[in-house]
């Protein structure tokens, strides 16, 4: 199930999908990059990963959700999307 909506990245309005076929958040290296949103790399396994603190920040039917966990920083396909939330934050 793929669900977008808007909501808010760092303080950004943002382009937000909840997906249930991901099982790991992202948040688009374009739009991290054309926000000068700071990142972190980790190295693990001589692996980089970047990865990027919101706040996350998005309505439901509930009301306002915000979230603080890092996503990783990753290219997101010509979906639209500049945050795509899995089910690791589905989870939390």
């Amino acid at each position: 199930m793929r669900v977008a909506t808007s909501g808010l990245f760092a303080g950004i309005p943002a382009c937000v999908t909840v997906d249930n076929s991901r099982a790991v958040s992202v948040v688009s290296s374009a739009f991290t990059r054309s926000h000068c949103i700071p990142q972190t790399v980790h190295v693990s396994n001589s692996v980089a990963v970047s990865t990027s603190c919101g706040p996350v920040v998005v309505y439901s039917p509930g009301g306002w959700f915000t979230s603080s966990f890092p996503l990783e920083v990753s290219f997101v396909p010509s979906s639209g999307s500049d945050v795509v939330l899995g089910n690791d934050w589905i989870a939390a």
